[in-house]
């Protein structure tokens, strides 16, 4: 099975981003969080972006926006997953970030 694999970039200015990040920081909410959140913000409004190929060739679009963001650690990278990421909130999306974060740097993520 061949696979369809395609990178977009993008160069963006991010003071709105980063002023948002200042103002929201005492509240607990990360960076990776919002990062996340920006993600699903944008997977709900492209829901083709979320989507995959069916094996007869259909477009299968998913019912959930998770979404993944890499964690180091000493013998490499790992991914966890927010699962449900555009329905949560940010302190809520911050709060399941900083526990997978700290279960895959234990190695008991499951």
């Amino acid at each position: 099975l061949s696979v369809p694999v395609f990178r977009v970039t993008k160069t963006v200015a991010t003071d709105a981003f980063d002023a948002l990040y200042q103002k929201l920081k005492p509240d607990g909410v990360t960076v990776s969080a919002l990062l996340a959140k920006a993600c699903a913000i944008a997977l709900v409004k492209t829901p083709l972006i979320n989507a995959a190929y069916g094996a007869s060739g259909t477009i299968d679009y998913n019912d959930h926006v998770n979404v993944a963001q890499a964690v180091a650690l000493d013998g490499g990278l790992i991914t966890p997953t927010l699962r449900d990421a555009d329905k949560l909130s940010l302190t809520d999306l911050s709060a399941a970030w900083k526990d997978l974060v700290g279960k895959a740097r234990s190695g008991s993520l499951k």
